[in-house]
């Protein structure tokens, strides 16, 4: 069995164990806990016993329940019968007592040998979690990161922020704020964790913090600096509050938390495992809501929302799609932008809509077979959102460290932000029942940051044992085509990752390519399509390997946001326009001063649809998988404004940011 393969220098079998604080695998109790743990079948035959120590008190013999219970959420992409399953039950705890409340799983096989395992550890998977007994090991501090549904009534809230004295939780329109208990560890100045259990607590309820440090409340700026705020925000929240949002740093007026559940996924419509996902064919269409179906109202048009992405579904069945790619719906400090100047993890744009109406749109597409991909980045967060940003604002920032060309890149190697990250992205899934995830430009990950580099190492085979099955892409520009081998080869082990060099083919070929200039030379072509990146290593072009490894494509948001489409380049039309001091490639030929009928023309010909539909019959019939952006199946020639030319907020900030001009 692949999964129980040993890792070099370990004794526990790779992939053999899985477990964590998600509400999947732990549930909190007014008194106690419940936690479930799996093991493969193969590594269970040999478990003797599992029991629970915690780490100021004896040995607790809790109950190990081999029949799990039945209230547990759904997880999707794992059938239960192919792991051994055991599940434990310790009463008698005070929640509030953070310290005394660490414990570890203590596994003994039926060889003699005795094994610890705990949440906390220098690495995101659970396998190198898991030590010999008597090895020094940190034991796991009770409870997820956020807000957190008790049963039996009331809420546990829990922050990491080791570098504030004191934690205070403001809930509701409460002027006295809650004193969170610290739970201090050896060698930690300040504490680590931050815990509060308020049995008054419940679902809906509002809430934030505020950081105490050198005896008073921290303050950041805020509203692109005019002034300043003392209000901290859940970094793993589910839900959002707000006045007004809007700008290019932190426009945020009143923000609050709220208190929800992990969404009950009631899915109307099944598919076939994830494992199997990867035997089918991709095509993937990349989906921007804001503008894939607005709506005309009173003469205007208005922005996409996934309910109205949802009417489309049958549309993209009928072409054939088998996934689509959605631009980020995380958060983002932009009403209407592309969605990757995202200030959240886990909230969704709420402009787009609800979290019930983001699955729903999901379960809409697997009703027609299409899966989900959605875009995942990580490699810079603008998240000013929570005031304690990944950015040097705040001199002790417990997330920043450097910059990318597009924000802040976090503190990779750091095992808290790389659990945070970890744990946000796995969050997509189990709520959202998605298929995939593309990561944004992967290279600014690692790049002058090594520690980056074993992050993408972990999270891929993270991400593969708790969802196995589930598909991950990398957009690795330039390629560097280790991304995509197998972990055992020495590379990262995505599922695939973009071809620049499919695209740039056409783009640097074809923007020669006119009615009275048709030579081109189609080596660059041929070695795309025979599958080799444009990373090149001692001189010599390198292979993806499988053409599965390779997401070819003609289009993007980023091809047609800050570039042209493909039918503009093949029809040389060249025209700007400025908008606030921004120069950009004119978006409505029909409105130029100087002949519209015949730059349309220009554009809208025979010779330059049938190069068009010549080149999407290369990239449909070249073998792996697909990739094309909306509208591009209708000849679409607009190209859409990058999201940063929607930066300044209006009306002194009252409103978000300028609205798309959907009419254009």
């Amino acid at each position: 069995m692949a999964g129980l393969a040993q890792a070099k220098g370990l004794d526990w079998p790779e992939q053999s164990i899985f477990t964590n604080d998600s509400p999947y695998y732990l549930k909190l109790k007014s008194d106690g806990f419940v936690q479930r743990i799996r093991f493969s079948k193969e590594a269970c035959k040999g478990i003797a016993s599992v029991d629970i120590e915690f780490s100021q008190r004896l040995l607790v013999r809790s109950k190990v329940r081999p029949r799990l219970q039945s209230n547990w959420p759904s997880l999707y992409g794992i059938s239960e019968s192919d792991w051994c399953w055991f599940e434990f039950e310790v009463v008698g705890l005070n929640l509030n007592h953070a310290e005394l409340n660490r414990y570890r799983i203590l596994i003994t096989r039926k060889d003699g040998s005795k094994w610890s395992y705990s949440e906390e550890g220098n690495s995101i998977l659970p396998w190198k979690r898991v030590v010999r007994l008597g090895v020094e090991q940190e034991p796991t501090s009770l409870g997820a990161w956020g807000a957190t549904q008790v049963e039996g009534g009331g809420v546990l809230f829990k922050l990491w922020e080791p570098v504030s004295e004191e934690v205070h939780l403001f809930l509701n329109a409460e002027q006295q704020p809650y004193r969170m208990n610290v739970d201090r560890r050896r060698g930690d100045q300040n504490g680590r964790h931050h815990v509060l259990y308020v049995p008054e607590a419940r679902v809906g309820d509002e809430y934030y913090f505020k950081f105490l440090k050198g005896g008073r409340y921290e303050k950041v700026p805020v509203t692109n600096r005019n002034w300043l705020s003392e209000v901290k925000v859940d970094p793993v929240a589910r839900e959002l509050k707000y006045v007004s949002k809007g700008g290019g740093v932190d426009g945020y007026n009143d923000p609050r938390a709220v208190v929800r559940e992990p969404i009950r996924f009631n899915a109307k419509s099944t598919l076939p495992p994830l494992s199997t996902a990867h035997s089918q064919p991709w095509l993937i269409y990349q989906l921007w809501p804001v503008a894939f179906n607005p709506k005309l109202e009173k003469g205007k048009w208005t922005r996409g929302t996934f309910n109205s992405v949802k009417e489309k579904v049958s549309h993209l069945s009928d072409l054939g799609v088998t996934a689509v790619e959605l631009l980020p719906v995380n958060e983002s400090r932009f009403n209407a932008g592309w969605g990757y100047a995202l200030n959240s993890l886990t909230l969704v744009e709420s402009t787009l809509g609800t979290r019930e109406e983001l699955a729903g749109m999901v379960d809409a597409f697997h009703a027609q077979g299409i899966r989900v991909i959605f875009d995942g980045v990580l490699n810079h967060i603008n998240n000013d959102l929570i005031r304690d940003p990944i950015n040097t604002t705040v001199r002790k920032s417990k997330f920043y460290n450097g910059d990318t060309p597009w924000g802040p890149r976090p503190d990779f190697g750091n095992p808290w932000v790389d659990r945070f990250l970890a744990q946000s992205t796995s969050s997509w899934i189990y709520d959202y029942r998605i298929d995939g995830i593309r990561f944004d430009m992967t290279k600014h990950m690692y790049e002058g940051s090594g520690p980056g580099w074993n992050f993408l190492l972990e999270l891929s085979q993270y991400l593969k044992a708790e969802h196995p099955g589930i598909y991950t892409s990398a957009e690795e520009l330039p390629n560097n085509v280790a991304v995509t081998w197998p972990v055992a080869e020495g590379g990262l082990g995505f599922d695939s990752q973009w071809n620049d060099r499919f695209k740039n083919s056409f783009e640097l070929e074809f923007d020669h390519y006119r009615p009275d200039n048709r030579q081109v030379n189609l080596s660059p072509l041929a070695n795309a399509v025979m599958g080799f990146s444009s990373h090149q290593d001692h001189g010599w072009d390198r292979p993806f390997g499988s053409p599965k490894r390779a997401v070819n494509y003609l289009g993007s948001h980023d091809f047609v946001g800050n570039k042209n489409p493909l039918l503009r380049i093949i029809a040389g039309y060249q025209s700007f326009e400025a908008d606030r001091g921004q120069i950009f490639t004119r978006v409505r030929p029909l409105e130029d001063g100087h002949d519209p009928i015949g730059h349309f023309r220009q554009i809208h010909n025979d010779f330059t649809h049938s190069a068009v539909r010549t080149s999407y019959l290369v990239l449909f019939t070249t073998p792996g998988p697909a990739l094309f952006f909306q509208g591009e199946e209708l000849a679409q020639d607009l190209n859409i404004e990058n999201e940063w030319s929607y930066v300044d907020p209006q009306n002194n900030n009252s409103v978000p940011s300028q609205n798309v001009d959907l009419n254009r």
